[in-house]
This record gives structure tokens, sequence and C-alpha cells, in this order.
């Protein structure tokens, strides 16, 4: 009877938990199913009665049955069928943790699996028939989104044909759309993919064909826009990295406290002057070593009235030693080439090559260079923001034949000299 309830109980749990995916046609199964292996239980329940009394002698520890005649362990209650018992006996030779107890358990659980499997292939079915049903309305409706949707992935039937029509008319709507926006680019995509779902397609083909015109015209025309917004922002950012007391425009006029310059370079020279500082501080801004152009002016020690260069110092005023000097010339400014630092361009040169320039301008400058006589373990290179300044201690005679300690002193703009001073050390 134990058994008995345990199918019943099976049968109820199962009932309910088909019932979560609405479907008769499973609950029927299952129904019948166990009706038929309830009644089997119950009529082999019955045959055990009928021989439970066929114990006919006992001989030591082995009994006889009367039907079958075969002779079994003395514990046992009753005799079963011959069929029955070589079936059990079998099984739980091949497995050995199944006794007489679990054995009908072990059945039902088979047939448990069996049925849910079952139950879940039916589940399909009727959820592809449910998507099949739903995405024909659609397709009758030529609503192509619902018909993609509902038949992606679903090979029921007919619905991979339908799938791709959906799909091709879904990509000329919005190829159509597209090109009515004039976003020809897109509508030329979309309209490829759908060639490739009509290959033979002639009348799209042709369409495909003019619209490339029109497609690489586009994306010429947006990367000369995508260039200027560019260039706009490259400015603007440009822009925000020079002071706005950085640039002023020289007078043109005596008696504003520039007539010096004025004479010195004459009005035309000038309107150049104001027309080409504010290239100059733009090349210094675009050096990624400047933060902020404090002060830009001319370098009148380098230009003439047919060559103008600018200085820049880069940095914050409230930190001095942190500028940096730039120089940029008009050439420069034509090419549009960005100007190295002093710092940067010293950086370029080693020591050793500084001394060697000093010590060539100092020969240029002595009376009697053959006598010159260099202490290098004494020389020194100090390398500056605003400029490199080299110092070499030297011996060399004068006009007397006498040997005096010197010393020279070199003040560089990158390789370029701006002074010499050479002292006698006493």
């Amino acid at each position: 009877m134990k058994g008995c309830l345990l199918l019943f109980l099976v049968l109820i749990i199962s009932i309910i938990f088909f019932n979560f995916i609405d479907s008769k046609y499973i609950n029927i199964f299952i129904l019948i199913a166990y009706s038929i292996f309830f009644l089997l239980y119950l009529y082999k329940y019955k045959n055990n009665k009928k021989f439970e009394n066929n114990i006919v002698e006992e001989k030591d520890t082995k009994i006889s049955c009367s039907n079958s005649n075969k002779e079994i362990n003395k514990n046992a209650k009753f005799c079963r069928y011959y069929d029955i018992k070589t079936a059990y006996k079998s099984l739980t030779e091949k497995f050995k943790f199944i006794n007489k107890k679990h054995f009908y358990y072990f059945i039902t659980a088979i047939l448990i699996i069996i049925l849910f499997v079952f139950g879940c292939i039916i589940t399909n079915l009727k959820n592809q028939k449910l998507a099949y049903s739903t995405g024909l309305k659609c397709f009758e409706n030529k609503d192509w989104h619902c018909v993609i949707e509902n038949f992606t992935e679903l090979n029921y039937k007919d619905s991979d044909k339908k799938l791709k029509i959906a799909q091709y008319e879904n990509y000329i709507i919005k190829g159509n759309n597209k090109l009515k926006n004039k976003l020809y680019s897109d509508a030329l995509y979309r309209y490829k993919k759908a060639l490739e779902l009509q290959p033979n397609n002639k009348e799209l083909k042709i369409k495909i064909d003019s619209l490339e015109i029109l497609a690489n015209k586009e994306q010429k025309d947006n990367a000369i826009r995508q260039k200027q917004q560019e260039e706009v922002f490259r400015k603007n950012e440009i822009k925000t990295k020079i002071s706005d007391t950085a640039i002023y425009q020289i007078p043109t006029k005596f008696g504003q406290g520039y007539d010096e310059t004025i004479k010195r370079y004459g009005i035309t020279t000038i309107n150049r002057i104001n027309k080409l500082a504010p290239k100059a501080a733009e090349l210094v801004a675009q050096n990624p070593n400047c933060t902020k152009v404090i002060a830009i002016d001319v370098a009148d020690d380098k230009s003439t009235r047919n060559s103008i260069t600018f200085f820049a110092d880069c940095g914050d005023i409230d930190n001095i030693r942190d500028i940096q000097r730039f120089y940029v010339n008009e050439k420069e400014i034509k090419e549009n080439a960005i100007p190295k630092s002093i710092k940067e361009q010293a950086k370029s040169i080693d020591n050793g090559q500084y001394i060697l320039m000093c010590e060539a301008e100092i020969k240029a400058r002595l009376n009697f260079p053959s006598t010159y006589k260099a202490n290098i373990i004494s020389s020194r290179v100090l390398k500056a923001s605003l400029n490199t300044v080299v110092t070499v201690p030297f011996k060399a005679k004068n006009a007397h034949n006498l040997e005096l300690k010197n010393k020279g002193t070199c003040y560089y703009n990158g390789t370029t000299l701006t002074d010499i001073n050479i002292q006698e050390e006493l």
C-alpha cells in the first residue's frame, strides 16, 4: 500500500506542476499513464497475496514454491512468479544498491523522468506553434518587425522562408527612410543587406549602383566636415593656452611710448609684427611642454626689418623657475613649424658638445689661440629654462708672453650663442 500511496502522491504533484505550463494534453497523458501503472501495481499485489501460502516444504535453509518448484531463501515471506523473480535477481546483480524495498520506487522514478522529458518536448512544440501562429498573423499584416521577432531561430514549417521575406522588406523600408533623409551611406548599407537575401534582384542592383556615387560623395563631405570640426576644436584648445595679456598690438603712431621701436622697424614692419604675433603664439601653444603662453614679444637682438623673430614665455608667472622660453621666426611661422623651447634644445645637446662650442668661441677671440690650454675638469654647463650657460676656465699667453689664468662664459639659446664674456682670473 505504501507504493500505491507514493504513486498517487507523485501523480498529484505532476499534475500540479504541469498545470503551470497550461497543457491539457500533458495532464491527460500523465493521468492515463499513471492509471495504467497503478492498475498493474494492484494486479501484481493481488498475485503476491495469491501465492503467500504456496510454501510446501522446508529443506535445511531452502524452501520450495509449489508453483515454480524453485528454491528460495527461508526468510522470504511468499513466492513470486518465476519471471518476476528472475528479472529482479538479474537487476539486483547489476545494481547491487537496489533492494526489494526500493525496486518499485526505482521504476517509478524512471517513469517520472520520462514523463518530464515528454512534457518538455510537448511544451516546446506548443511554444513553437504559438510563435508561428503569431508570426503568421504579423506576416499577413506586413508587420515585418513582428515577423522577425517571432520567426528568428524558430525553424517551424515555412518560417525560414517567411523570415527571409520579412528581413528583405524590413531592410528596404529602412533603406527608403534613410534615402528620404539623404543619409546615402546608411541607405546603401541596408540595400546591400537586402540584396544578400535576394541576390537576383536586378532592380535593386541598379539602385545600389546609382546610390554608391551619392554615398561616396557623402563620405567625402563628411570627412571634410569632420576635419573642419577638428580644426575648430584644435584652435579653440590652443586659444585656451594663450593668456589674454600675452599678445598686444604695437602702436604705429609716435608719442605712445614706442617711438624707438617705430624708428627701428618702421610702420610697415610693425604692421607685419602685429599680424604675425598671434600666429607665433599659437605655434608656441601647440608645443606639449607649453602649459600657457604668458608673454610674447619681438626679440630685438635676433630681428631685422626683413626678418622678425619672436620670443615667447610659457608657464606660471608665480613660478618663475618653471618658465620656458621659445623663439620662433617668420620662416617657422610660414611653415607652421612648432618650435622647441631652449630647454628642449639644450637637452638634445650633451655637455661635452657645449664645452667644445664654447672653446671654439673663446679661441676665436684670443690674440694667441695656439697658447690656449683648457681646464676641462673645472668646466661647467648649466642648462636653465631661459638659456644655457657654459663656463670654461683656461690659460693663454698675452702679448708679453706671460701665461695668464682666464675664464670664458658662453650664453646659448639652444645652439645659438647669444653672448660671451672672457675675463682674467686673479
